[in-house]
């Protein structure tokens, strides 16, 4: 999954033209869920569920995060998995 991920990174910068401050943000926010797929043994992203996804972002209320940085985890997850259907 790490090598998908600096595909992604790639693709931000590259076909997306984001700054490297959006990058930095959107790496760090899909590096933590990553950290919680690999605590809840999931492997792959063919294995991850609606109910990963649903726990994930109430895990991130959970934890206080402002309203912004939630919606900034939702755009970078919504971001990933179009770039995964693309690929």
């Amino acid at each position: 999954m790490k090598k998908i991920i600096e595909e992604y990174l790639v693709y931000l910068k590259v076909e997306r033209g984001m700054s490297i401050n959006t990058i930095n943000a959107y790496s760090g926010d899909i590096h933590k869920f990553l950290d919680y797929l690999e605590k809840h043994a999931i492997v792959t992203f063919d294995d991850i569920t609606r109910t990963d996804l649903k726990q994930y972002l109430n895990l991130l209320h959970q934890q206080n995060l402002s309203n912004t940085s939630c919606a900034r985890n939702v755009a970078a997850l919504k971001s990933l998995f179009k770039f995964l259907y693309i690929e």
